[in-house]
């Protein structure tokens, strides 16, 4: 026999005294009067999505849900509330962004584990990134909802990434599916480069440089600017005003890829090279110093005069060399002009993978310049403008 067991109107069932089965009804989950009330107000600010004079209302909320101690018991009603609402709303641009707000304030909240609930509030962030149409009309800037989504599914991988070391993978396989989809919109798309972006520099050359070409090749036909004003029959209109959204969406990805590669050019380029001369400066500046002094002495120093000058030369060369060097120069690849656009060629010792989805990420920085190098040719001629940090242009390009 069973010790205990459910019994069919939902209660416990365990043995009496005199083994006959004894039915104890379930106690329900029952919150205070002020657990409610406060769950009630939060929810209806939120649903109203913070437009015009509810936006201070909103505002507190969103910090009450960041800081707040007591939100134990209502993390299992919040969840569901994030999910069901997602889910009926994606036609409603201002709920959504309140929603994906909600959703950062619990999980940046140090007083609430939300580890139990990642798995159910997931969902609804990718869902904020790579869904098809997320506003009612295409004129709305949905996407900041999808940048937004990104950075708070980041924060979701940065605080919780090495406790639960399956999340991130989990993300970059959807996101990386969804990218590669043909049949998917462009709006996904951008979902899934803003999203892979937000995850940092090497996910982006791991999984989203090796795909650049094969990408930009089914992207290219849409980058054509529609012509005319479509007409006078309300067909022709339309198909214009297609044609119109579709560039303008093709537009959008492209600078998202920019802003990608620039992401790779800044951290895996430019900061390495900015840490690398400030890690000699002191040396340089030492080895400037000591040539003036020299200079000053008249030639005094005896032995040391000579030493002194290559140390001078030196310094001036290292100066000269971290200034960077046209692309053209940079050993490993060569850049060419094609009749019908930019064409790279790597060398054939930095050709060291198939550039596929797989594979060891490659740590050496000829390689890495190489790689950036032609992600960059086959976006345009310049992504500095597209860099988070200017001095991109001038240590690399």
């Amino acid at each position: 026999k069973a010790a205990g067991g459910a019994g069919e109107d939902g209660g416990v069932t365990g043995a009496g005294a005199d083994g006959a089965a004894v039915v104890q009804p379930v106690v329900a989950h029952e919150l205070s009067k002020e657990l409610q009330l406060y769950f009630d107000r939060v929810t209806a600010v939120i649903r109203g999505g913070g437009a015009g004079e509810e936006a201070p209302m909103l505002r507190a909320a969103l910090a009450s849900l960041a800081t707040d101690a007591g939100l134990h018991q209502l993390m299992p009603y919040l969840v569901q509330f994030v999910q069901t609402e997602v889910a009926k709303s994606l036609r409603e641009l201002p709920k959504l962004r309140a929603l994906t707000a909600a959703t950062l304030a619990i999980v940046a909240n140090p007083n609430v584990h939300v580890e139990l609930y990642l798995h159910q509030f997931m969902p609804s962030i990718v869902t904020c990134m790579v869904a098809k149409r997320l506003c009612a009309s295409p004129d709305e800037n949905h996407w900041a909802l999808r940048e937004q989504a990104a950075e708070t599914m980041n924060f979701v991988c940065e605080k919780f990434g090495r406790e639960y070391p399956t999340i991130q993978p989990r993300i970059t396989r959807t996101l990386s599916k969804a990218l590669l989809d043909e049949t998917k919109p462009l709006s996904t798309h951008y979902g899934a480069i803003v999203g892979l972006h937000a995850l940092g520099p090497r996910v982006v050359r791991m999984l989203l440089v090796p795909n650049i070409r094969r990408y930009m090749s089914r992207l290219e036909p849409f980058l054509e600017p529609p012509t005319g004003s479509g007409g006078s029959a309300d067909e022709e209109k339309k198909t214009h005003a297609a044609k119109t959204l579709k560039y303008n969406e093709a537009v959008k990805v492209k600078d998202a890829l920019r802003r990608a590669v620039g992401l790779c050019l800044k951290k895996l380029v430019a900061d390495p090279r900015r840490e690398a001369a400030n890690a000699r400066e002191p040396e340089l500046r030492a080895a400037r110093l000591k040539a003036s002094r020299a200079a000053g002495d008249g030639g005094e120093g005896g032995g040391t005069e000579a030493e002194d000058q290559r140390a001078s030369v030196d310094a001036k060369k290292s100066a000269r060399d971290l200034k960077g060097k046209p692309a053209s120069e940079v050993e490993g690849f060569v850049v060419g002009k094609a009749p019908k656009g930019l064409k790279v060629e790597k060398a054939a010792d930095a050709d060291d993978g198939d550039g596929g989805d797989g594979g060891e990420l490659i740590e050496d920085p000829r390689a890495i310049h190489a790689e950036l190098a032609a992600a960059a040719a086959l976006l345009g001629d310049d992504v500095g403008p597209y860099a988070p940090a200017p001095a991109v242009a001038d240590t690399f390009l």
